[in-house]
């Protein structure tokens, strides 16, 4: 891979050569971010820190925000069972009640 002079740039000013051993060049870019941990932990860190791909974000979302917000309206006005709303929306039934109950789609 290829990198530009600017990335290269970028790069080394991230690195202390200070060190007394050469080999020891420290690492400045990303410290306080960075600790030991495992899947669960990175999951739990990710969800904590909000840095999880939600609604239209997450790559198989078959929905965009404005359809969720309308699905919640006609189901909430009572003229709709929520297989109805998900023959309408090309989803699931299963998929519907997770949406109207707020179970997903949370941050709208």
């Amino acid at each position: 891979m290829l990198i530009t002079e600017k990335q290269r740039e970028r790069f080394w000013r991230k690195v202390n050569k200070d060190s007394e051993f050469f080999e020891c060049w420290d690492w400045t870019g990303y410290r306080n971010q960075v600790y030991l941990g495992n899947n669960q932990d990175n999951m739990d860190d990710k969800c904590r820190m909000d840095r999880q791909a939600k609604g239209e974000t997450n790559g198989s979302s078959k929905l965009k925000g404005d359809e969720v917000l309308l699905m919640r309206g006609l189901y909430n006005s009572g003229k709709y069972l929520q297989s109805e709303l998900a023959e309408k929306f090309n989803i699931s039934q299963s998929m519907t009640s997770y949406i109207v109950r707020n179970a997903y789609w949370k941050h709208l």
